[in-house]
């Protein structure tokens, strides 16, 4: 029983003892992700609004390790928004007024980063990512109208007999602007191997400018706004 006991311990010793994932010249790659779906909506038959929102966010870093605390690297920033919105006014005796807008952007932006590693216990590491990001961001908007208002309160179905009493309004419009981006998050990584672990990122603090003169900030650790992924430690064990 002393033996077993003895060979148990030896076997976690081995495994948590012995070796870092973050030590220096090592290179470190993730790839992290999110991605949000929500829909959105009010009203009954004869007046209502809804929507549909979609969200891609990805990043991928690759450093190189000062040390065992600090990570100095470069990566690059995609994301992907669908916005997709309608509402609608129907009165079947007097008028009918419908409107739908999409909207579609996608961001494309390298980086530089510097993390701060701090270990918990062997395998796992809270850590601290300051990054910056510039780049461009892509749009395409389109927006339909339509309304109808009858003659002496005939039926809206009647609009293919009535076509001089409907008016409709299609808009369409490509936009590019310049992207600048700051972060401040907190993450953990947890290391199932020497080489291969994953990562789960808390969100932040992120200010944002365009160019067309909009700046946001935001500070967020809701879940929905969390990114997770996968990390690989490479280089010699030291």
């Amino acid at each position: 029983m002393k033996k077993l006991t003895l060979i148990v311990l030896a076997l976690i010793l081995v495994n948590f003892i012995g070796y870092s994932q973050v030590s220096k010249d090592k290179i470190i790659i993730d790839f992290t992700g999110n991605y949000n779906e929500s829909y959105y909506g009010s009203g009954v038959i004869t007046s209502n609004s809804g929507g549909k929102l979609k969200s891609l966010s990805t990043q991928l870093l690759i450093g190189y390790a000062l040390g065992e605390s600090f990570v100095l690297g470069v990566g690059f920033e995609y994301g992907h928004i669908k916005d997709t919105r309608n509402s609608s006014i129907i009165n079947p005796e007097s008028f009918a007024i419908k409107e739908d807008m999409k909207l579609k952007s996608s961001i494309y932006a390298p980086s530089l980063y510097l993390r701060y590693y701090k270990p918990i216990f062997e395998k796992f590491y809270f850590n601290l990512n300051l990054t910056t990001s510039y780049g461009f961001v892509e749009s395409e908007y389109e927006s339909y109208f339509f309304s109808y208002i009858p003659i002496n309160s005939g039926s809206l179905y009647e609009i293919e007999n009535s076509p001089e009493n409907a008016a409709a309004y299609l808009q369409t419009e490509n936009q590019s602007s310049d992207y600048l981006s700051f972060t401040l998050q907190p993450e953990i990584q947890y290391f199932l191997s020497r080489r291969f672990g994953f990562v789960l990122n808390f969100g932040g603090f992120r200010y944002t400018n365009f160019d067309h003169g909009v700046n946001e900030w935001n500070f967020s650790l809701k879940p929905s706004n969390w990114n997770y992924g996968i990390v690989f430690s490479l280089g010699k064990d030291k």
